[in-house]
């Protein structure tokens, strides 16, 4: 129709979290997503499903109750271009960056409420009571999203103390193979500790990965954050 792919792409992106947050179930609704002189022309062209005629499915049982046509020799060009535009490549693209957008920021979310949850046990002390080491650590990290993610190769977990909050960085350490460079400093009573979760997330519609995977991969590396000053415990 009128949509272009980079169009579509951007609308993907922009109500994916919509799509996500949608109750009772996952959806979106788009209003005028398709042009209304469009639509007028489709309608005025397309065939009477009530009417007699070989192409006609009627389904009238306990699950349903309509009418279906058998294929596409009855429409018009204008409906037969919309319903090709409907299982088009730029159509489909459209949808897989929604439903992979969605789920991409779910796991995000999952992952800052593992942070949150995991940073505590170093804040209040438990961790280095405990004497727990990077592994450990990780090990009751990866306790709390064994559900959603993978732990044993595309979960990272770093932990480094600083002198002051204004001189916590947010960039993320790499090494030569693009993998995140991580550490285990839980510190002291009262130092400042940041605890980052780093998940190498895979995106796995190939057409999908020019918009949401980072540059030159089929993954993208989602960063949760919890920065705070550990109790005097």
């Amino acid at each position: 129709m009128e949509w272009t792919r980079a169009e579509l792409a951007e609308l993907g992106r922009l109500h994916g979290e919509r799509y996500r947050s949608a109750q009772p179930f996952p959806h979106i609704v788009l209003d005028d997503f398709f042009a209304p002189e469009a639509l007028a022309l489709v309608h005025d062209e397309f065939p009477r499903l009530d009417a007699a005629g070989g192409h006609i499915k009627r389904y009238d049982d306990p699950n349903q109750l309509k009418l279906a046509s058998s294929g596409e020799a009855q429409f018009g060009p204008h409906t037969r271009a919309f319903m090709h535009f409907l299982n088009s490549l730029p159509f489909l693209t459209f949808l897989f960056l929604i439903m992979e957008t969605a789920i991409v920021f779910f796991a995000q979310q999952v992952l800052e409420t593992a942070v949150s949850d995991s940073a505590r046990l170093i804040m209040t002390g438990q961790a280095q009571t405990a004497k727990f080491t990077q592994d450990s650590f990780k090990t009751a990290v990866c306790a709390r999203v064994k559900a959603l993610f993978d732990c044993t190769g595309s979960m990272y977990v770093d932990v480094r103390t600083y002198t002051s909050f204004s001189g916590i960085t947010s960039t993320v350490p790499l090494d030569a193979n693009g993998k995140p460079v991580t550490t285990y400093q839980p510190g002291q009573p009262s130092d400042i500790v940041v605890v980052r979760l780093m998940y190498q997330w895979p995106i796995t519609a190939p057409l999908v990965r020019m918009y949401l995977a980072d540059a030159s991969a089929s993954t993208r590396l989602l960063v949760a954050t919890a920065a705070f000053r550990n109790e005097p415990y």
